[in-house]
């Protein structure tokens, strides 16, 4: 067992432990803003010319900085930031000329490098050995041909990388996982123009539905815009689909949540504690309980079932259970991906999709009961 996967270091949640069931705002991960800015940095641009490296350059380079701006566009993305990337080169920069894209300096400028987006940088001067990321060496310049969305489209004049996003959920289920995180993370990352909010049993959520074979609720739909953005381009066939009319679907959906084909609940799970209420030295079986709570299992039932019992007895046969106090857990938990990674270290998968929870070991320094020989084993020294 690895030390990644020991229980241990998940006996008590601190303040910094989250609900687990989160586990796709860090996919959905990709779409931080800070993230965003970082990526757009490093780009990799795919417009004529060679892609060249990040190098530095002795004595600092004369060179001058045309940004082409976007006065009609407040929400594109920033000049100052993209010019950032050059001011904190080792270069001397002895002008800064700032031109409108619709001015025809602006529209020649534009024509001259084949460029499609605004805004956009030129750079002119000692550029023989200057290499920066994400520029290209387009003819007499280093061009930053490509500027990440929302941008305006030279040829149309039309603003791209405007969003639309709406969201399916079911107001009913209180247990069901919230994408409230998770759109406040993509709002931060692209430009969504307008969000629709819909319950499942509205008839426009219906239809969405019915149109895009929806069978988890909550889900999302981004409009055809959001390709735009690499960071959603690359990460999207984790999270959803693409569909034929552009639209961007959600299908990874952390459970609980409402299955559409029958509407009913899924992802929640019984935990059974089998305890022996005759060992005052066991362990405290709440541990469990905050281990789940690290793994973001949506606990429904809690059973507690003592061993002198009949339904104890059963359990303890049926499942050849050697020690307690120990934990059973019903199917659902399957639906737990870091809950699957991590339970082969600690327990068993029984033949009827329940998980008995087996090594003692993982929870440290613990006192438990080895049933077959009645006696208290462990320590907590």
């Amino acid at each position: 067992m690895t030390a990644s996967l020991e229980m241990p270091t998940m006996r008590r949640p601190t303040v910094r432990a989250t609900d687990n069931r989160l586990l796709i705002n860090v996919l959905l991960l990709a779409l931080t803003f800070f993230v965003l800015l970082n990526f757009y940095f490093v780009y990799q641009m795919r417009a004529g010319g060679s892609k060249i490296a990040l190098g530095p350059a002795s004595p600092p380079p004369r060179i001058e900085m045309t940004m082409i701006t976007v006065p009609d566009c407040p929400d594109c993305t920033s000049l100052d930031n993209l010019a950032g990337i050059v001011r904190a080169r080792k270069v001397n920069i002895t002008g800064e000329n700032r031109i409108s894209w619709m001015s025809p300096a602006g529209k020649e400028i534009l024509a001259q490098y084949n460029l499609t987006r605004a805004p956009a940088i030129i750079i002119t001067g000692e550029t023989q050995s200057l290499f920066i990321e994400p520029f290209w060496r387009l003819k007499d310049a280093l061009v930053l041909t490509n500027a990440p969305p929302p941008y305006i489209d030279v040829r149309s004049g039309e603003v791209k990388g405007k969003v639309d996003l709406i969201v399916i959920s079911q107001k009913t289920c209180k247990e069901c996982f919230s994408l409230d995180n998770s759109v406040s993370q993509i709002k931060d990352a692209i430009l969504v123009k307008e969000t629709i909010t819909l319950d499942a049993d509205d008839a426009a959520a219906k239809t969405l539905i019915e149109k895009y074979a929806i069978d988890k609720v909550p889900s999302l739909i981004l409009s055809k815009e959001a390709e735009l953005y690499p960071i959603i381009n690359r990460s999207w066939k984790e999270l959803g689909t693409w569909e034929s009319d552009g639209r961007l679907v959600l299908r990874t959906v952390p459970p609980p949540y409402i299955s559409t084909k029958d509407r009913t609940v899924q992802g929640l799970v019984t935990a059974t504690y089998l305890v022996d209420a005759e060992c005052k030295e066991c362990y405290n079986v709440s541990l469990h309980k905050d281990v789940l709570g690290e793994l973001g299992l949506a606990i429904e039932n809690t059973v507690n079932v003592d061993v002198s019992t009949s339904d104890g007895k059963k359990l303890i046969s049926e499942y050849d259970i050697t020690g307690v106090p120990t934990m059973i857990l019903s199917k659902e938990a399957s639906m737990y991906p870091m809950f699957m990674r991590i339970w082969p270290s600690v327990g068993s998968q029984e033949a009827d999709g329940r998980f008995v929870f087996r090594e003692f070991d993982a929870l440290g320094k613990i006192k438990w009961k080895d049933l077959p020989s009645a006696k208290i084993v462990g320590s907590t020294e």
